[in-house]
């Protein structure tokens, strides 16, 4: 493609002036973005922090519309598996021990 050319020569000047800078003008700049960019990053800690405040009200009435049938069965199923993993990990103490003492 005649004509057309990817890297014009103002932004290779600009990148051979980079390199040229000293670290004081570098660090300056570092600087000048991190002045720049703080308020913002303040604002969006701010309304993450909103959001999730919300969405932890908006779950908990989601379960207290939750229906009691329901909730009921969600509750004896947990409630099982727990019986059943506690007393699994009992029977594997308690073999784990029989094995170390005998």
């Amino acid at each position: 493609m005649e004509g057309v050319d990817y890297l014009d020569k103002d932004s290779g000047d600009q990148q051979t002036s980079a390199l040229e800078e000293n670290p004081v003008q570098i660090e300056k700049k570092k600087q000048k973005w991190v002045a720049e960019l703080s308020p913002c990053l303040s604002k969006l800690l701010s309304a993450a922090q909103s959001v999730v405040k919300t969405l932890r009200l908006v779950h908990g009435v989601l379960r207290l519309r939750e229906e009691l049938p329901r909730s009921a069965t969600a509750h004896a199923l947990q409630h099982r598996r727990d019986v059943c993993f506690s007393q699994a990990v009992i029977i594997f103490f308690l073999s784990l021990k029989q094995q170390i003492c005998a």
